[in-house]
């Protein structure tokens, strides 16, 4: 599909998810100190996934982060979240030059047909401008496109897009799981939403240390379950003994099915249900 097709017959309004702008000679270098990717590395035009954690080292926000312009950064966040992270993130801009607001832009996507089996989502790479608009191939197992931009898309639910980032593996940060798991458990390595490498950021220290001494004992993997009710956000998958085994992150029906995501324990990981007893299988993610 060419990107500069028209928007309101390609692609489609993704309710909760937002657009924050930052701005302003220190943007970068504010933005490099707060995030856990590399934003340093990222160049006009280019996006990345990235993260903002706590000083403990917990996923506080995911973000997809754009680098609109030399001074300017776009950054798209899920589930109504836009002004929390303006007001939390805007605290710690002190003396910098950046500016942090909402921007009047609106995300809207596009999910192909066909699912491509293994197929992984893309950790980044270059965005096309189209008009006053920005064009992101986010690949993946539905083969996704992104677009940013003034042209709202025509309603019509996001449960493709939603059933897409659990396919792909995209832990979008819910209020109820803020604060509780780590980059590693919750498989950011695999966007590339956190770098162990660059120099200091709010909870660098432990990512690091969990990094080089490989001791996160949760990962984050894909479930089903034949269950009448949809686990929200936070809620628990049970072990055989009814201790908690998993937080769900993400979950939507499918028929008569549930599909989601959740960070799992791994010694738990052979037999675990949904809060209304119904069984779950798991599966790895790409």
């Amino acid at each position: 599909m060419n990107p500069a097709d028209d928007v309101a017959s390609v692609f489609r309004a993704l309710p909760g998810f937002e657009v924050i702008a930052f701005d302003g000679p220190d943007a970068a270098t504010f933005l490099q100190a707060q995030l856990a990717s590399d934003v340093a590395s990222l160049a006009v035009g280019e996006w990345q996934w990235s993260s903002w954690l706590s000083a403990q080292g917990r996923v506080l926000f995911l973000l997809l982060l754009l680098r609109s312009g030399p001074a300017g950064f776009l950054a798209l966040v899920a589930h109504g979240r836009g002004d929390e992270l303006v007001q939390r993130l805007g605290r710690y801009v002190l003396r910098a030059k950046a500016g942090i607001a909402r921007a009047p832009l609106q995300a809207v996507g596009r999910v192909a047909g066909a699912l491509v089996g293994g197929a992984r989502v893309q950790a980044g790479g270059a965005a096309t401008p189209v008009g006053a608009s920005w064009d992101l191939d986010l690949g993946g197992a539905r083969a996704r496109r992104l677009r940013l931009g003034p042209e709202p898309g025509p309603a019509a639910g996001d449960a493709d897009w939603e059933l897409a980032d659990i396919d792909d593996g995209v832990p979008w940060i819910h209020p109820a799981v803020a604060d509780r798991e780590t980059p590693q458990a919750l498989g950011l390595e695999r966007l590339g939403a956190y770098s162990v490498h660059k120099g200091c950021y709010p909870g660098q220290e432990i990512v690091a240390r969990t990094h080089f001494l490989g001791r996160s004992k949760r990962n984050l993997l894909r479930f089903r379950a034949g269950s009448s009710g949809v686990p929200a956000p936070g809620d628990a998958l049970n072990a055989s003994d009814g201790t908690a085994a998993a937080t769900v992150v993400a979950a939507i029906r499918l028929g008569h099915e549930v599909s989601g995501l959740a960070v799992v324990r791994d010694p738990s990981r052979a037999s675990m249900a949904t809060p209304d007893g119904a069984p779950v299988v798991l599966t790895e993610l790409p």
